[in-house]
């Protein structure tokens, strides 16, 4: 476990600096950062840019990297984790919550279970094939300056086998022998892998879930997760903030957990993340406090924050995430177009809804003239429902002053045809579109019945 130990890059009780911490000040090589063999990773041209600018200045990689960490763009997550309870004897020590963690764990960043470090955690992803981790690292050493993830699925308890409990098997990449792991495990990797923080604690992580995910059931647990490591709706920019408003008002996924009454904190952002694949970055940081009973603490916050360079245009112009910009609003405006036609479905013509209505009616039958008042009531109904707001507004202006346009003795009460009385005589309806509505009501209702119904509708 000593290479492990080293590989954390925490300080030791002794109180030294890190191994890597004396090599901070040198140049990122290409041949430590290419543990990412893909070349159009962002992360690696973002490398190539720092190389072929080295000569304009002495800037170190580290301040490279944690540039973007100082500029106070990070947002704080309202979910604290409770690390370790402490004891009064601790309290001397409130200020200096890393001096805690180094006191109690050592070389690491939380309690182990026997040889359950981080980096066993992390090889439980990557054996099972749910993650893509990279490290990028200083010089020689072993201590990393950022890290990325790609998440690219999460198992399911019923997926997983017959039982969470079923163990699965990988080789300790350290030990060289046969670790046995079972579902509990894997989903505490996903707490615990991503815990890893360098001597100058500086180290934040790249995450982006892969939209595949998003085909496959998510497990409750992940919203869970997604409360320590999710960002909130408040870091993104002003162009996906709006996208997500659209979004979250229209997606069918969401609108089926509203109508199970499945409201879980924090999935709504979590779907959306995940069905566009947008990245984001995440660090933690220790802090000291008190639980509700006033037990004092030492808890770990988390923070999150956009990553800029998928909005900001490079030098030649193109946007990193262009793509999926264009996915979001073609999602967008594929749901609404469902949308529309579901309700151009499920809303019914004034013609269908009366239809409707008399054929409820049974063997009540009605005259012609209260057959075409209440079709008249339907026909008010629709025009009010699919005008525009402003052309009702003018509409309603328009009654309320003189209409020159209006013939004398013309009505504008829109219950004229309100009751039987109302309505106008037969002869003045003859040869009119009503009549002609009116016998295919006629038709609809009555199809199929004996020629005395057919009369006593006259």
């Amino acid at each position: 476990m000593h290479s492990s130990s080293r590989g954390k890059g925490t300080f030791s009780n002794r109180g030294g600096r890190g191994r890597g911490d004396n090599r901070s000040n040198q140049r990122l090589m290409a041949a430590n950062i290419a543990s990412s063999s893909n070349t159009e990773d962002p992360l690696y041209k973002e490398f190539l840019a720092f190389k072929a600018q080295k000569e304009k200045g002495n800037t170190s990689y580290v301040n490279i990297v944690t540039e973007d960490n100082e500029d106070g763009l990070y947002e704080q997550n309202p979910y604290k984790e409770i690390i370790l309870f402490l004891e009064n004897k601790d309290l001397k020590w409130k200020d200096q919550p890393w001096t805690l963690i180094t006191r109690y764990f050592d070389m690491g960043s939380y309690p182990v279970a026997s040889y359950k470090q981080r980096f066993y955690y992390e090889n439980i992803l990557k054996v099972t094939e749910s993650c893509e981790i990279h490290h990028y690292t200083t010089g020689n050493t072993q201590v990393y300056n950022f890290s990325k993830v790609i998440i690219k699925q999460i198992i399911s308890a019923e997926d997983w086998g017959t039982s969470p409990l079923r163990d699965r098997e990988m080789i300790h990449p350290e030990l060289k022998t046969s670790i046995k792991f079972n579902y509990y495990d894997y989903i505490e990797a996903f707490n615990k892998a991503f815990l890893y923080e360098n001597p100058k604690k500086k180290h934040s992580w790249f995450f982006k879930i892969c939209p595949e995910v998003y085909k496959h059931d998510i497990p409750n647990w992940v919203y869970k997760w997604w409360l320590s490591y999710g960002p909130s709706v408040k870091i993104l920019p002003e162009i996906l903030k709006n996208y997500f408003n659209q979004w979250v008002e229209i997606s069918p996924t969401i609108i089926e957990f509203q109508h199970q009454r499945i409201l879980i904190e924090g999935l709504s952002l979590c779907h959306f993340f995940i069905q566009f694949g947008i990245p984001w970055i995440w660090k933690w940081s220790p802090e000291f406090g008190y639980t509700n009973q006033q037990i004092p603490c030492l808890r770990r916050v988390f923070y999150t924050k956009f990553w800029k360079k998928m909005i900001k245009p490079n030098e030649d112009g193109i946007i990193e995430g262009q793509q999926t910009l264009d996915d979001i609003q073609n999602t967008i405006e594929l749901y609404s177009r469902q949308i529309q036609s579901q309700n151009q479905r499920e809303s019914p013509s004034p013609f269908q809804e009366i239809s409707r209505k008399l054929k409820m009616q049974g063997e009540n039958q009605m005259s012609k003239k209260e057959i075409i008042s209440k079709y008249l009531e339907e026909v008010k109904k629709d025009l009010i429902k699919n005008l525009q707001p402003d052309y009702i507004s003018e509409m309603s202006t328009s009654c309320d002053g003189e209409d020159d346009n209006v013939l004398p003795g013309e009505s504008q009460d829109p219950n004229e045809y309100g009751s039987d009385e109302d309505i106008p005589d037969e002869e003045i309806l003859e040869g009119t579109i009503i009549d002609n509505m009116f016998e295919n009501l006629k038709k609809s209702v009555y199809k199929g019945k004996d020629k005395d119904a057919d009369e006593d509708i006259h």
